[in-house]
């Protein structure tokens, strides 16, 4: 939670100065609603901690959902929420007797938190990156075992350039990219070696913006 804290505080003092600077922007939206859509790779390289056997998080959706209030041109502070779901097909399980059990793990991961936008320039194409800081949580669950869940902290960052279709409305291609450290609610399996879950992604995104 300090980290945080110390994360939101920084994130204020850099933006501050541009309160002043918005109010001479009466043409500014004051505020933005961004939706987007498209590809995401987990950073996982060990589900269920369970060493060379194994699997990875693999890729899926991701998806995200951000509020961005503008304080000037520059910058904006903004509340996001992102992530991905995919399928982890085909999983051969092996209980104590040596029976297998063959299924899917659907795997889910969210990250909920604040960021600092910076645009570059403003226009008909305006190129941006951002960075921020959040509270992780997620599920993975597969009918036969049940469902386990995890959470814990990431940071975040990425880029993009959006694309002005009218005063309202733009367009944007974006990259985006976390890291972090969660926990299971317990270890996945009698064998797995820790608790430990990566809820890192990236992702390639298409994202509609509107202004308001």
């Amino acid at each position: 939670m300090r980290i945080l804290a110390a994360g939101a505080l920084f994130a204020l003092a850099l933006a501050l100065p541009g309160l002043a600077e918005a109010q001479r922007h009466p043409l500014l939206p004051q505020n933005e609603f961004a939706f987007g859509l498209g590809w995401a790779q987990s950073l996982e390289s060990s589900v269920f901690n369970l060493g060379a056997d194994d699997i990875e998080g693999g890729s899926g959706l991701g998806f995200e959902i951000a509020y961005y209030h503008n304080l000037s041109p520059a910058w904006a502070l903004g509340l996001h929420a992102f992530g991905y779901s995919t399928t982890l097909s085909d999983i051969v399980l092996v209980g104590a007797g040596g029976e297998q059990l063959v299924t899917d793990f659907d795997l889910h991961t969210y990250n909920l938190g604040a960021r600092l936008r910076w645009t570059f320039a403003r226009g008909t194409i305006s190129p941006y990156g951002f960075a921020g800081v959040g509270y992780s949580l997620g599920s993975v669950q597969s009918a036969p075992v049940g469902s386990l869940s995890h959470d814990g902290f990431a940071v975040s960052g990425g880029a993009g350039a959006a694309l002005k279709l009218s005063p309202y409305v733009s367009f944007a291609l974006e990259a985006l990219l976390s890291t972090g450290w969660s926990s299971w609610d317990r270890p996945p399996f009698q064998n797995s070696e820790s608790d430990d879950f990566d809820p890192g992604m990236f992702g390639l995104l298409g994202t509609l913006v509107f202004a308001f």
